[in-house]
């Protein structure tokens, strides 16, 4: 059987600035009998069925760069990639990375910082799938996150002081709309303060094997460019999240109501395409743009 490395196929796009939806080819209805033209259009086809079915028409900012790739045969759990910027991409397989980019320097890790929280967040306040965790209340120093991020045009939620809202509830906040103030929320409230959730977490992933990322003291969601991963890290995280049934249930909403803020819409516009079951999505600025982690199903292929 083709092993893992070399069954992985891997196609980056580009997408142009600015692009709107674009009409498919059709094949004239006078091309018959001219082979040439068939296969030019077939040619075309190939070359660009990839782009056209994976690009995010909806999001507001240009796609720099999506990993694709397919699940080889007899895989027992989710695959997982990641792709940072331009030659840094990872794949893994049960945890494993199995394929990656040449470029392996570490970078900022943007809002899929968020998949570390909600692991660490997991691990310290658990809850099985179908109930909706502990229930948390909305501080001062909680909405005082909240007005800092606004100021500072971070991603957010709307909160309230007094506010109650499920542990479950925050955790969907976090993954799907990458609210910042949410994830500071979270780990004031698990682990008491940000350093002391930062070294929870660091000790965290030392214990799943991930050596190349290093969390920042200022914030739990990555806002700030002191947290820094690899593709292959990003990867390996990408595996435990959806490995664990309540965040794997979650990061495959398309949207949720959660208190307050209301009907919150997932960033990541992949969701549902072709097999992609999550994970999560970060930008991480110019050059590089989007940073993109997906999952993959078993079974599914390009």
């Amino acid at each position: 059987m083709e092993n893992a490395k070399t069954s992985l196929r891997r196609t980056f796009r580009q997408a142009a600035p600015r692009h709107t939806k674009r009409d498919f080819l059709h094949s004239p209805s006078s091309c018959s009998g001219k082979s040439r033209i068939l296969k030019i259009i077939a040619a075309i086809l190939i070359l660009f069925l990839g782009f056209i079915a994976f690009r995010m028409i909806t999001m507001e900012a240009d796609v720099q760069l999506i990993t694709i790739w397919d699940t080889p045969d007899g895989v027992s759990l989710n695959s997982v990639g990641s792709a940072l910027s331009n030659n840094q991409w990872a794949a893994a397989v049960d945890g494993r990375v199995v394929a990656s980019g040449a470029d392996t320097k570490v970078q900022p890790t943007a809002s899929t910082t968020k998949m570390i929280l909600a692991l660490a967040v997991m691990e310290k306040k658990p809850f099985e799938k179908g109930s909706n965790g502990e229930t948390i209340t909305i501080t001062q120093e909680m909405y005082d996150k909240y007005a800092w991020y606004i100021k500072n045009n971070g991603s957010n939620t709307k909160v309230a002081v007094g506010e109650e809202i499920s542990e479950k509830e925050a955790l969907v906040s976090v993954m799907l709309a990458s609210s910042n103030n949410m994830a500071d929320s979270l780990a004031i409230w698990a682990f008491g303060s940000i350093l002391e959730y930062q070294k929870y977490a660091t000790e965290m992933l030392s214990r799943l094997g991930v050596s190349n990322t290093t969390l920042g003291t200022k914030d739990a969601s990555g806002y700030d460019e002191s947290t820094t991963s690899t593709p292959e890290d990003l990867a390996k995280i990408a595996y435990y999240v959806l490995k664990n049934p309540v965040l794997a249930e979650i990061v495959g909403f398309k949207t949720a109501i959660v208190p307050v803020a209301g009907e919150i819409p997932n960033t990541n516009k992949l969701l549902g395409q072709s097999g992609i079951i999550g994970v999560k999505t970060g930008y991480i600025g110019e050059p590089s743009g989007y940073c993109i982690v997906s999952g993959y199903l078993e079974g599914n292929h390009i």
